[in-house]
This record gives structure tokens, C-alpha cells and sequence, in this order.
């Protein structure tokens, strides 16, 4: 798809690049986000709290940016290769014999097989294993999976609004004691929320299905064809 930019055209992957979020900016919502559900009672010191919401993002950021990735078969986040195989050490050749390379951007594996022979979106999930560190294909090398994407313009809305607020809810804990988890509690249930609306909306997993009408056409007098089934 290409946009008009004065005489000129651009990509989409341009204009979604130019227009990215960034760690920061997410952070800052994050931030943001949790003013919305702190209690009405924390209001002296107030912006020294928020400063602390805004280093611990530092710290948690990481684990929440995987966490949502590992939620699901993100479409924006599906990659597709062909497995390395691991050279073992003569001693380990027993033990290590067809072993393969898990791929260093991998968050979790979606299929490993064989390309189908009839299409070539499609693979066969032949199975594999995974012992130290390694992967053991059963019989195809062609490994699906989704990727460690940290390009956040391939994101959609919705993903983004999911990891600030998962973000938000880990940060909740810096902000104030809550022995109860109350605070936790409220935002995980809106993170909940907004992942199950982004997993929905994920392009990948809607399937588009074309339906021929196979009702018999029928003339009408008036000129028009009327339609029967």
C-alpha cells in the first residue's frame, strides 16, 4: 500500500516507521496510566512517586515487552527459518547427535516440520524436542516461532496498549506497599482486558473465508435478476 505524499509516494512500512513508539514513550504512558489508578488518598509527594514509577519501568520494561510477546502468535511477530544444526564435541556426538540451534531471537516456538508439499504457507508440525539449550527436530527443519520483535511500529495498537498497561501493573508494586494487592489486582484486570481485545484483533488469527453463493439466479420482468435459493 502506498500513501501520497505531495508528488511523491511512500510506503507504509515508512510512514508506520516514522510515527513508532519508542521504549520511552510507552514508559511514559505506563506512568501515566498508573495516575489513573492510584488512590485518591496518595497525593503528598505525589510526583516523587511517579519519578519511581518512571525508574522502575527501567527495570521491568524487558520482562514485560517478552511476556506479551509469549501471550501469543503475534502476526507482527511470526518469523519463519530453517534450523542450524549443532556441530557437538566428539565426547557429546552420543548424546547431542541431531541437535539443532534454537534460533538467539526466539520467544517461543510455533511449529517445527516441513513445508507442505501443496502450499508453501503452510508447514507440517512434525514435532520436536528440547534438551539443553538445543533443539531436536523430529524430521523437517523449518522452524515458525515468534520473534523477540523490538520494532515497535510493526506492533498493532492494541498489543502496545496491553504492554503499557501490563507495564503499569508491574510497576504498581514501587509506587506504594499494598500487602493486599489491591492496586495490582485493578490493573492486571483492565491488562487482562486489553490483551484478550489485541489477540482477537491479531490479523494472524483471522482466517478469511470466501463463501460462493451458489443460489440459481432468477430473471425478473422488471429487468433485474432476482436471487433464489
Amino acid at each position: 500500500m502506498l500513501l501520497s505524499q505531495g508528488d511523491s509516494y511512500m510506503d507504509i512500512r515508512d510512514f508506520n516507521e516514522g510515527t513508532a513508539y519508542t521504549q520511552s514513550q510507552i514508559s511514559r504512558a505506563a506512568v501515566s496510566y498508573l495516575g489513573r489508578y492510584l488512590p485518591a488518598t496518595i497525593n503528598i509527594g505525589q510526583e516523587a512517586t511517579l519519578d519511581a514509577a518512571s525508574k522502575a519501568c527501567l527495570l521491568h520494561f524487558e520482562n514485560s515487552r517478552r511476556s506479551v510477546l509469549e501471550r501469543h502468535t503475534w502476526g507482527f511477530a511470526l518469523k519463519e527459518d530453517v534450523l542450524s544444526e549443532f556441530v557437538p564435541e566428539e565426547k557429546d556426538i552420543p548424546r547431542l547427535n541431531n541437535a539443532h540451534l534454537i534460533p538467539a531471537d526466539c520467544v517461543h516456538i510455533v511449529a517445527v516440520g516441513s513445508r507442505c508439499a501443496s502450499s508453501c504457507s503452510k508447514i507440517v508440525n512434525e514435532g520436536h524436542s528440547i534438551r539443553e539449550g538445543l533443539i531436536f527436530p523430529c524430521c523437517g527443519k523449518v522452524i515458525r516461532y515468534v520473534y523477540d520483535n523490538i520494532l515497535y511500529y510493526q506492533w498493532t495498537a492494541s498489543a502496545i496498549n496491553a504492554l503499557t498497561l501490563l507495564l503499569c501493573r508491574n510497576i504498581a508494586s514501587s509506587v506504594t506497599a499494598d500487602p493486599t494487592m489491591g492496586l495490582y489486582s485493578v490493573i492486571d484486570r483492565h491488562y487482562e482486558e486489553a490483551i484478550t481485545q489485541a489477540i482477537a484483533l491479531d490479523s494472524y488469527q483471522q482466517p478469511i473465508t470466501v463463501i460462493h453463493d451458489k443460489r440459481t439466479p432468477k430473471f425478473n420482468k422488471r429487468g433485474g435478476w432476482l436471487w433464489r435459493r
